[in-house]
């Protein structure tokens, strides 16, 4: 690890690493457009600054984020993960990455980015109207909770499960289980694996694809419960190495994937 006895050089690899799961999608599986952002964003309508079109018109995960800033990176600043970055990855996605990577062949840009700027305006000028104190209280605070809501599922789907050199959305993803009355406000977010296998299928019927892959797949469907999940996040490093593990190689902590399965296995139903 003598190549990272520098701090910042530490930041600066662990940024590129990460990125690489943040923007290759095909590494963990992923395939098709996804609606179920679009989806979160009604049952959670201060997320919309951004364009739904964008979303459904994009085949990247929206999983990660910079190493250092991702829930067990062991830095401060990542308390603003959760009740930003799916805001900041949206904007991020629509005007940079949307121009280099693939998988964006739909998009309208035009669209999207009229989308987006619309809504922007809208908060904009309310806030105006509102004032300081009155805009936290009306539109910060409820667009960071309902960020928090949605990264705290998206944070599970893939920051636990290992790499891959072939589309293999059991080993690489997994879903978690929540409240029922959850799934139901939430339009079953909560269920991420049949969400890849199925990327156009309706959410209602979600949960009767998770019945067959409990009954078909040999166990090797994972879907935690999702407080153990999101708290499994906060307790392993964010840094995948070669050997199928997470690590973090400021400490040399190595976390084995074969544990981390392991463990939110025996708790799940």
């Amino acid at each position: 690890m003598d190549q990272y006895s520098d701090p910042k050089q530490v930041n600066i690899s662990l940024w590129r690493l990460h990125s690489l799961r943040f923007f290759c999608p095909r590494r963990y599986g992923a395939c098709g457009t996804t609606r179920c952002i679009t989806r979160t964003q009604i049952a959670n309508p201060m997320t919309l600054t951004t364009s739904a079109h964008c979303h459904r018109s994009s085949s990247s995960d929206q999983s990660g984020s910079s190493a250092t800033l991702t829930p067990g990176s062991g830095n401060l600043r990542g308390v603003f993960y959760l009740p930003i970055w799916f805001i900041a990855h949206a904007q991020i996605v629509l005007w940079i990455q949307s121009y280099r990577c693939i998988g964006f062949e739909s998009l309208d840009r035009r669209r999207a980015a009229a989308e987006s700027i619309s809504m922007a305006l809208l908060w904009i000028w309310l806030g105006l109207h509102l004032g300081p104190y009155l805009s936290l209280l009306i539109i910060g605070l409820p667009i960071m909770i309902a960020n928090t809501i949605i990264m705290s599922y998206i944070s599970t789907n893939h920051l636990l499960r290992p790499l891959v050199d072939s589309p293999d959305t059991l080993e690489s993803t997994m879903s978690v289980t929540t409240h029922r009355w959850l799934d139901l406000v939430h339009f079953n977010f909560s269920h991420h694996v049949e969400h890849h296998l199925f990327p156009s299928m309706s959410s209602r019927y979600a949960p009767l694809v998770r019945e067959k892959l409990r009954e078909y797949t040999n166990g090797r469907y994972l879907a935690p419960p999702h407080w153990t999940a999101f708290r499994m996040v906060f307790l392993t490093p964010r840094v995948h190495d070669i050997d199928g593990a997470l690590i973090d190689p400021r400490t040399n902590l190595r976390v084995p994937f074969d544990e981390i399965t392991k463990a939110l296995r025996c708790r799940d139903n």
